[in-house]
């Protein structure tokens, strides 16, 4: 998760295209870890693929997501929360996202009670505001 020096945090909306969660808002970058990576080494692979940053991670914590199922598919997954503290630009893969957008803690909370977020992104971001 991108945090900017403002305070605020950078969501990317996932591509129309997708065929999983298409269109909905999530945590700044996303991704699976390959075989043999880490989940920091994934994490940064992940957040130049996505949005073309490097900057430093701080794992906050990992998460046994609840599964979650669309269009007759059952996602399972050990998600790793890192955050990424820079003002850099953003340079967004368009074939993986739709555009990128930074919110306040009182817009993020706005998202998660009535927004087009993913489930894992409500369900990591609520946590997140409460630590």
């Amino acid at each position: 998760m991108v945090i900017r020096g403002t305070g605020k945090l950078l969501l990317q909306q996932r591509s129309r295209r997708d065929l999983w969660q298409a269109g909905l808002w999530t945590i700044s970058s996303t991704g699976h870890v390959k075989i043999g990576e880490s989940y920091e080494v994934a994490a940064a692979r992940e957040l130049g693929e996505e949005l073309g940053i490097q900057g430093e991670l701080h794992l906050v914590r990992k998460y046994l997501l609840p599964p979650i199922s669309e269009r007759g598919m059952i996602e399972h997954e050990w998600v790793a929360l890192f955050t990424c503290r820079t003002d850099s630009p953003s340079a967004i893969d368009t074939v993986e996202l739709e555009s990128v957008r930074e919110v306040t803690e009182e817009e993020l909370r706005d998202m998660i009670a009535d927004g087009p977020l993913t489930q894992d992104a409500k369900t990591i971001l609520t946590d997140y505001l409460r630590s």
